[in-house]
């Protein structure tokens, strides 16, 4: 497949991906910080499989890092 092809496909996926959780949330009767607790569950579960199969350590060293990670968690909480 060619590199323009590839990449043509990943925005699709990327485009489908970012629109289909509102599409499914309009079909599910649950309340929303239900769904996003599913979501959230799901995320995270995804993200400690990855870290566990490529064997990476997810440890945030410096101070900084945290503190910024700290800080977008609570934008996107109030978001």
């Amino acid at each position: 497949m060619r590199a323009s092809s590839r990449s043509l496909l990943e925005i699709h996926l990327a485009v489908f991906l970012f629109g289909f959780p509102g599409l499914f949330g309009k079909w599910l009767a649950l309340s929303p910080p239900v769904i996003v607790f599913g979501r959230v569950l799901f995320a995270s579960l995804a993200l400690f499989a990855v870290l566990g199969f490529g064997r990476r350590s997810f440890r945030i060293v410096p101070r900084r890092d945290l503190v910024l990670l700290a800080v977008c968690g609570l934008t996107l909480a109030a978001h």
